[in-house]
């Protein structure tokens, strides 16, 4: 049986604002550096958008910094000048080692990369001027595809805060702790969306691997919803702002509604060979339509057109990222003639004129559900994955994105999150370094540890009872000898 999505008509009212997965870094010690942070020692951080992120775990570690800045490089080159082996961290009580770097010389992921060689477990990252961090995303420079660790940026003022303690304390030789966690509301089942463009090959890739993946979980566990991203024009100007006015004509070929749906090409449709964003709106309307807009939201049907998309008209020598492509696509998963002029008419009739010269300035009825639904939600990142309302950080992997979904599920865990070894409050593990205990193994360890100390309180019950009994014979025959005696003596001092 198929894995349906449902989503209700109230979710465009629901999501009013999306905000992101609660992070919290916080100091441990120095418990004096940690009061100057506001008593609990919480930092604000942004976090990057490339490495896992461990969702519903903390990591708990001893932070290494260069105090005396002998890496001239930034850590941008090999890093010789943090010591973070096994003979410099005593006992688990020191946790994971993190790194603190300044931000600087490098991209992100270069300084993340050298930390992740030398054995950190995290990476703290200090901005180098007063910009609101908030304002800066730590954007995959295009290489972090191996990095496996998160990565977080603080601001200037609080880096200094905290150098400036070091520094004042280095004698005391005092150790630097802190935790890191990612934190997901749970909930009796998780809304997951993607938003994304047909051009993305980062989503093509995830969607071949997630989508069988969340078949296997219960139905109305995972209410899946792909969203399409798109811009407007700079010239620009909604409705409500033109008052009076004549809106300005915008002859644009990356865009309908006169400018109000768009999409800029980018190096992926370049490659592609896509040059005017109005072709990649169409294809998004032709994967809107084959999803949600014919009333059959089927994940099965739509990762199967998707993959075969990808693999038709974009994973070739020539790529053809067109509607007749997208056709052959569709004949390929098994439509025939009648269904797919079905998703054509939805296309068509999606538009106020029919006319496809006119479609430069026509309304569109499925481009306005899309765009108003990215407004509500502030989103702003290409391709986005958000999970239960919070917009998830890091790798868009499956590991990372079930991860999320299983840690934000509440109840029982459902089979697939043990089966890929992800478990409720986040708690994963490799499958190379994985025990392999099933869910059954798991309840059979736990009976079987109930029936032996079962076993062992009987038998414990059975011993002292037999000791009791051998007792109370030994003391009655100790009082019949003693009575014995007792008489004896009488009579002999009668006599």
């Amino acid at each position: 049986q198929s894995f349906k999505f449902s989503l209700s008509l109230n979710l465009f009212v629901v999501f009013t604002f999306i905000s992101y997965i609660k992070a919290i870094l916080r100091i441990d010690t120095p418990l004096e550096l940690a009061n100057s942070f506001g008593g609990n020692g919480e930092i604000q951080m942004n976090v990057a958008t490339f490495g896992n992120i461990p969702y519903g775990v903390s990591t708990y570690g001893r932070v290494f910094y260069d105090l005396e800045n002998k890496d001239s490089e930034m850590a941008c080159n090999k890093l010789t000048t943090i010591d973070i082996s096994p003979d410099n961290i005593f006992g688990v009580s020191e946790g994971q080692p993190i790194v603190m770097l300044d931000r600087g010389s490098c991209s992100f992921v270069t300084k993340a990369r050298n930390a992740q060689a030398i054995g950190a477990r995290a990476i703290i990252i200090i901005n180098n001027n007063y910009d609101n961090i908030r304002d800066i995303y730590m954007i995959d420079d295009g290489t972090g595809s191996d990095i496996e660790i998160p990565t977080v940026l603080i601001s200037k003022s609080d880096g200094d805060k905290i150098k400036d303690y070091l520094r004042a304390n280095k004698e005391k030789d005092e150790k630097l702790h802190m935790v890191l966690k990612f934190e997901i509301e749970p909930q009796k089942s998780v809304n997951f969306e993607i938003i994304w463009s047909s051009t993305n090959i980062e989503i093509y890739h995830l969607l071949k691997e997630l989508g069988p993946i969340l078949e296997e979980f219960p139905e109305g566990k995972v209410n899946f919803y792909p969203i399409f991203y798109m811009q407007s024009h700079p010239d620009f100007i909604p409705k409500y702002r033109l008052k009076d006015e004549k809106p300005k004509e915008i002859r644009s070929p990356d865009c309908f509604g006169n400018g109000h749906y768009c999409y800029f090409f980018d190096s992926e449709a370049i490659g592609l060979g896509v040059y005017e964003g109005h072709t990649v709106l169409e294809e998004d309307l032709r994967q809107i339509c084959i999803f949600k807009e014919r009333g059959n939201r089927n994940i099965t049907e739509y990762v199967e057109y998707a993959e075969a998309f990808y693999d038709t008209c974009m994973n070739v020598t020539e790529p053809n990222f067109n509607k007749d492509c997208s056709q052959k696509a569709m004949e390929k998963i098994g439509y025939d003639k009648l269904k797919i002029g079905d998703i054509d008419k939805c296309v068509k009739d999606s538009f106020a004129d029919g006319d496809e010269t006119q479609w430069y300035k026509s309304e569109n009825t499925i481009l306005h559900k899309e765009k108003s639904f990215l407004r509500r939600m502030h989103v702003i990142i290409n391709p986005s994955v958000i999970i239960n309302k919070k917009l998830i950080y890091g790798r868009r992997t499956v590991h990372n994105v079930l991860e999320a979904i299983c840690t934000g599920l509440s109840g029982e865990t459902p089979l697939p999150c043990y089966k890929y070894h992800i478990y409720a409050g986040g708690h994963s593990y490799d499958k190379t370094e994985s025990s392999g205990l099933s869910a059954k193994m798991v309840i059979f360890i736990i009976i079987s540890v109930v029936l032996l100390n079962l076993f062992i309180i009987c038998a414990c019950k059975i011993y002292m009872k037999r000791k009791m009994q051998t007792k109370m014979e030994s003391d009655t025959l100790d009082d019949r000898i003693s009575s014995a005696v007792t008489t004896y003596m009488a009579l002999k001092d009668k006599n």
